[in-house]
């Protein structure tokens, strides 16, 4: 806006040499060329608005912080076309895949990139009008996933996209799902046996899990009856993990070798219940070296909503689970994890700290074990979406909408 104005005065600067009507001004009286005060102020309003550039260039955040060379760190071009936050960003082995929103009314697209800073929009990618809210995205060794529910269908009929590698996508024939009404599709996870999507049925919201070893073939896993259609999901060494929360407030953990049958482990010292649902859908599950993190919400709390920057935390698969501080503030109001990554060096967490006196923050806190943490704020940038991405990382900040990469 600023560019604007001043250019605007320079339009105006440089027009008032002509003022006045054609009967008042003769053309003998006319200037040839500017007067010498409006060259002056046009040559200072263009030095204004190159410095006004400038600066503005120069006060755009720059992401530098994590236990890593902050010079790591660079911004790539920006994505043509996205307007709005990022509905998902998952990675493979030879890509990343961000669906942004392109229209103020929420249509949604998919944006390749091979390393991260150079990206173009993928062919064959569903109509955006085929996608209600809750759109989900998940990448692995078999390329890439896409899952959803139709628009303005009720009950809803799931929406799946496959890709082999990012840039051509094709939508599969709903006939071919396991159901083809579901009330909800709440996440789709990649591990090395494939995918594996999360929902829940019509008319109760019972839970059910689908298992894919190429993303194209699906079927329905052999899990118990829940009601409650919500699980943190993670790809383990020895298979799956995944968390949930009856109806009756217990958390539950279920571990599968292939992602058909699910068996339940018997959980010694579960996160409370609410630690699941404080979020919709499900609180990010997250595994390294051998650790479960689950990203909780004030789960020392009593009330509900999230308030104490914690995770809990299980290096048995599941049986045991113990409570950390993320950080140690007395006017925390409000946590929430945006997103999660698991990288070389540790763990990750992107989202929003909220304070009693204060505006919210936002954060890029990280831990090399999910135990200790060491804060990392980046107000003004809001980082929404993490991702590990070879030995780096693949960030998008949703305020100024960079995206960011961060390689060894």
């Amino acid at each position: 806006m600023r560019n604007w104005f001043v250019l605007a005065g320079v339009g105006c600067l440089v027009l008032a040499g002509c003022a006045g009507s054609d009967d008042e001004a003769r053309p003998d009286d006319r200037p040839t060329a500017p007067p010498a005060a409006t060259a002056a102020t046009l040559a200072e309003a263009t030095e204004a608005t190159e410095a006004t550039e400038a600066i503005e260039v120069r006060q755009r955040p720059h992401l530098a912080c994590l236990p890593l060379d902050q010079n790591g760190w660079s911004r790539s071009e920006q994505i043509v076309g996205v307007v709005g936050y990022p509905a998902s960003l998952a990675a493979s082995d030879d890509a990343v895949v961000i669906l942004g929103e392109t229209s103020p009314a929420g249509d949604v697209a998919a944006f390749r990139s091979i390393d991260g800073h150079e990206w173009q929009r993928a062919e064959g990618f569903p109509d955006p009008r085929e996608w209600g809210p809750g759109l989900h995205l998940a990448g692995g060794s078999e390329g890439f996933v896409a899952v959803g529910t139709r628009n303005g269908s009720v009950p809803n009929t799931p929406v799946v996209a496959v890709s082999a590698d990012g840039a051509t996508w094709e939508q599969l024939a709903a006939a071919s799902l396991p159901r083809e009404q579901v009330s909800s599709l709440s996440g789709v996870f990649a591990g090395p046996s494939g995918f594996v999507v999360v929902g829940n049925a019509p008319p109760g919201g019972q839970l059910f899990v689908w298992h894919s070893a190429d993303g194209r073939t699906w079927s329905e896993a052999d899990v118990p009856p829940l009601r409650y259609g919500a699980a943190s999901v993670a790809a383990i060494d020895a298979g799956w993990i995944a968390v949930t929360a009856d109806e009756n407030g217990q958390v539950r953990v279920w571990t599968s070798a292939d992602g058909e049958r699910w068996v339940e482990t018997d959980v010694r010292t579960p996160p409370p219940d609410h630690a699941v649902r404080a979020y919709v859908g499900a609180a990010p599950l997250v595994v390294h070296g051998g650790a479960l993190v689950l990203m909780v919400s004030g789960a020392a709390d009593d009330d509900p909503w999230p308030h104490t920057p914690t995770v809990w935390v299980s290096t048995d698969e599941g049986t045991t689970w113990n409570e950390r501080l993320v950080l140690s503030d007395t006017e925390a109001n409000g946590f929430q994890v945006d997103g999660a990554a698991s990288t070389g060096f540790g763990i990750v967490l992107a989202g929003q700290q909220g304070r009693r006196s204060e505006h919210a923050a936002n954060f890029l806190h990280h831990s090399g074990d999910g135990i200790s943490w060491e804060p990392c704020w980046t107000t003004p940038l809001a980082i929404t979406q993490i991702v590990a991405f070879g030995d780096g990382l693949v960030a998008y900040d949703a305020e100024f909408g960079d995206v960011f990469t961060w390689t060894p």
